[in-house]
């Protein structure tokens, strides 16, 4: 019987004769798969494959997956699934361009973890109807190649499910050497008005993505935003972010502000001037997930989620770490029975966590 998915994991032995097998549609290699052979294999499968995993660590293996041995392109009509690891291979290296009619017209999953090294828009052709789930590595040929080729904005693209930037393979060693790349306004402005999530996982240099998402059109359609444990974000930020994207569903962040006990509750006036200012802040937004906090208490975390819970009547619930669980809810229950929050007790008592 001819397998339809082969994942392999350990290295390929010359004496197999893996490229007499066809039909496949699924194929992924693992860390010690020779390259090569491996590549042939896939173009060999091309018009039957739905699903590549690639690990491959010279350009050479890249075109023998698109050209085989011969002049002659694969089309990979059926491929909706694409993730790409590239390895050993320098930061600064760019490949060039691909022609030849190649495209990936059924592409919807694209995850592409260390670098994107081509020098052109390979990856996106005759995808921009498909293309549901972006991730991309927060390097400059990443950002180059969405700005130089409008990927977000040009013509036929559909409404993504989710935009993933900064999602590489070897974290510390990417802070090291492009810790401050950054996204333009306009860039940022693009993914909330096409993706419904967006999830930032590198390090940003002076919060320059927030202040993007701060003053966002109010076109956008993200429901889910997510910022990775080292991504730095202000505990006044999280009001900012839902006034600002008005389809936001949740928000993942670690939270930092030493200073927000003396900004959230100066006086007694703050969450009324608050509902004053805008009533409901959102009727969509509903859940709040910290997943680390750099010098914010479970104090300020409470003093932010119950103005959250005042501001928007369908927020349900607030995720916090499980040791700062029972200091959190200690401080919903004082606001339920002190001002400034005790006239809202009815809106913050549901998030005390049950035991």
């Amino acid at each position: 019987m001819v397998p339809s998915v082969m994942d392999i994991t350990g290295t390929i032995p010359i004496s197999l004769n893996i490229l007499g097998v066809s039909g496949l549609t699924s194929i992924t290699n693992g860390v010690n798969v020779a390259c090569a052979p491996f590549a042939r294999l896939i173009y060999l499968n091309a018009p039957t494959l739905k699903t590549i995993g690639f690990r491959f660590a010279a350009e050479d293996d890249w075109r023998n997956m698109i050209y085989g041995h011969s002049e002659t392109p694969a089309f990979y009509l059926c491929l909706t699934t694409l993730t790409l690891t590239i390895v050993d291979i320098p930061f600064d290296t760019t490949w060039a361009a691909i022609d030849g009619g190649v495209s990936f017209p059924a592409l919807s999953t694209l995850d592409v973890s260390d670098r994107y090294p081509f020098d052109d828009d390979l990856l996106f052709r005759g995808n921009g109807r498909t293309m549901k789930n972006l991730r991309l590595p927060f390097r400059a040929m990443a950002r180059n190649i969405l700005t130089r080729f409008n990927i977000l904005k040009r013509s036929g693209v559909s409404r993504m499910d989710s935009v993933s930037i900064g999602a590489i393979y070897n974290e510390d060693i990417a802070f090291m050497t492009e810790r401050a790349d950054i996204l333009t306004n306009q860039q940022v402005h693009q993914i909330l008005e096409t993706a419904t999530k967006f999830s930032v996982m590198s390090e940003i240099s002076d919060g320059d993505i927030s202040r993007a998402i701060l003053v966002a059109p109010n076109t956008s359609v993200l429901q889910h935003l997510e910022f990775g444990s080292r991504v730095k974000v202000m505990c006044y930020g999280v009001i900012g972010f839902i006034a600002a994207l008005p389809s936001l569903v949740s928000l993942t962040c670690s939270l930092t502000d030493r200073r927000l006990a003396d900004k959230v509750a100066p006086q007694s006036k703050y969450p009324r001037s608050l509902l004053s200012t805008r009533y409901p802040l959102s009727k969509n937004f509903r859940f709040l997930r910290v997943h680390h906090t750099m010098n914010a208490s479970a104090s300020t975390i409470a003093k932010i989620s119950m103005l959250v819970a005042i501001a928007c009547p369908n927020f349900s619930h607030v995720d916090v770490a499980p040791e700062l669980r029972n200091a959190f809810s200690r401080e919903i229950a004082w606001g339920t029975y002190n001002r400034p929050f005790e006239p809202y007790a009815d809106s913050i008592r549901h998030l005390i966590y049950k035991e």
